[in-house]
């Protein structure tokens, strides 16, 4: 079972989490990567590093790719694994 939520940090920024059931957890910023965790690593140790990240921004145009949604990032998620 998958689980996709957003956190908004004390900062007021927004954190994409998905949890798709394959283990790993992502978590996307906003930014120019999501980041891809093991579910039992991140578990044990809450400051573990990822374990891959997606490229997710453009350089042309300094943006995303993606929009800014928990359906566009799930979206793009399920693409990239989809693809592997």
């Amino acid at each position: 079972m998958s689980k996709r939520t957003i956190t908004i940090t004390g900062t007021g920024t927004p954190v994409y989490q998905y949890a798709p059931g394959d283990g790993r957890q992502y978590r996307w910023h906003g930014g120019a990567y999501i980041d891809v965790y093991r579910v039992a690593v991140i578990l044990a140790d809450a400051d573990a590093a990822p374990v891959d990240t997606i490229n997710v921004w453009d350089y042309a145009t300094d943006q995303p790719t993606i929009a800014r949604t928990v359906t566009a990032f799930t979206a793009h998620v399920d693409a990239w694994r989809a693809d592997r």
